[in-house]
């Protein structure tokens, strides 16, 4: 239960960010500088952030958005850190078809903690 309060505490927070039009996807150049190439990944637009009209600003700041802002620029000097995993993991295994298959048509699941 707690746990969806801070989802809809969240979803409350990213919601007053979208509206004070402070959300932005992240630029081409730095995309191209990582090597990656991927969409849905967004940014805070600093400029449009300080730029807010007093009122806006509050209302972000009542809907607890601002460290979530914050939080999301300070990460992004650690992309690096994708492209790192991206090599590392340069593709994904797709799931068989028939996932029976993979389990040997057994539908029992059972864990052994002893060995």
């Amino acid at each position: 239960k707690a746990a969806h309060g801070k989802h809809q505490a969240t979803q409350k927070a990213l919601a007053a960010l979208a509206k004070a039009n402070v959300i932005t996807p992240w630029p081409e150049a730095l995309k191209s500088q990582l090597g990656l190439s991927f969409d849905g990944l967004h940014m805070i637009d600093e400029k449009a952030l300080s730029q807010l009209d007093d009122e806006t600003f509050l209302s972000l700041r009542k809907a607890q958005a601002l460290p979530i802002a914050y939080a999301v620029n300070l990460s992004i000097p650690q992309t690096h850190l994708l492209a790192r995993l991206a090599r590392l993991n340069p593709g994904y295994v797709a799931a068989p078809e028939n996932l029976d298959s993979f389990f040997d048509n057994d539908e029992d699941l059972s864990f052994d903690f002893d060995d």
